[in-house]
């Protein structure tokens, strides 16, 4: 009889361990739930801040290369410094960067003559000779800057580009530019030294606006896009708008199709790639330059920033000569009037 009383106990306890499993296992998920909600929730909330970190440095980053230029202008300005100040560090970074000028075309010439090229058009690049380096510095330092400005979307290859362009050099392993970056470089244009404040804008748009600022005051713009990414090449357009939109005036623009070097590779793997008359007919539609470069192995970068400086030169000649001619009439008609007071008195 006591067994019978046992066993039955120990069934009913068995029932209710297998009636209160369920009920465990509800609350685990619902607390599995409400954690991994909680994980969630936090996790954005580091993304969000994150982000807004991002943009602070990319603020922070466009000063700084703004009070670099703005050094770098003082530097080219002998009326805002002292004498003393040429004769000091100043000077040494002038110098540089005739120095890392000169460096680029020799080694440009050593590459063309290597494969067997023709030299630039103009003899631009040609005229960087020895007597070029006893010239005086004092008349290079009144030389004035063009602002040109690098746009695109992200992960066209401006930095490579420019890296191309000012140091001769190629790394794969570049991060994307956060706000914007400026570099200086010298070129002979014409026989004539001429100074450039090349700016690399952040292709992303969470930087569109910081990107955008930059073109107010540009005196011309290299757009790149990617010859093997269809989606960059159809972004061209919205760019082209940005810049008309935010220029007070006529800007020229060299419309760069970059990475042309692979241009064969993606289209053997199967990848849409952008023929060159793509570009062509863009760039005419919207009365552009256009070139198609690859920053890899440098073909036409210097040619490509040459183009563009030439008609940036072009163009501020031009505004120059209109603006004088203006003066000039005001002068004159100034003068009329004062003669027909004296005559009438």
């Amino acid at each position: 009889m006591d067994q019978r009383i046992q066993s039955a106990k120990h069934k009913t306890r068995k029932q209710r361990e297998e009636e209160l499993k369920p009920i465990n296992q509800k609350e685990d998920v619902t607390a599995l739930k409400e954690q991994i909600y909680d994980l969630s929730v936090e996790n954005q909330k580091l993304k969000n801040e994150l982000l807004e970190a991002q943009t602070n440095i990319a603020f922070l980053r466009s000063k700084l290369s703004a009070l670099k230029c703005d050094y770098a202008d003082h530097s080219l300005n002998p009326k805002s410094l002292p004498q003393s100040c040429f004769r000091s560090h100043l000077y040494s970074v002038r110098e540089s960067i005739k120095y890392d000028s000169q460096m680029e075309f020799k080694h440009q010439r050593e590459f063309q003559s290597s494969h067997g090229g023709q030299e630039s058009s103009g003899g631009d690049a040609s005229d960087t000779d020895e007597d070029k380096k006893s010239e005086n510095p004092k008349a290079s330092r009144s030389q004035k800057v063009y602002k040109i400005v690098l746009a695109g979307d992200a992960a066209v290859g401006k930095t490579s580009f420019l890296m191309r362009l000012c140091k001769n050099e190629f790394r794969g392993d570049i991060s994307a530019t956060v706000g914007v970056d400026c570099k200086m470089k010298t070129l002979i244009v014409d026989g004539e030294e001429t100074v450039l404040q090349l700016w690399d804008t952040a292709g992303l748009e969470r930087f569109g606006i910081i990107s955008k600022s930059y073109f107010r005051k540009a005196s011309g713009v290299l757009l790149l896009y990617d010859v093997t990414c269809e989606r960059s090449f159809l972004n061209v357009r919205e760019w082209l708008t940005m810049i008309e939109d935010a220029s007070t005036q006529v800007v020229p623009i060299m419309l760069v199709g970059n990475k042309s070097d692979l241009r064969a590779t993606a289209a053997s793997e199967g990848q849409k790639c952008m023929p060159s008359h793509f570009g062509e007919n863009l760039a005419r539609t919207y009365g552009a330059l256009f070139c198609e470069t690859s920053a890899k192995d440098g073909s036409n970068v210097v040619e490509t920033v040459l183009h563009l400086a030439r008609e940036v030169k072009k163009r501020t000649e031009e505004e120059a000569d209109s603006k004088a001619i203006t003066i000039l009439a005001g002068i004159s008609s100034k003068e009329s009037a004062q003669r027909k007071n004296c005559c009438n008195a």
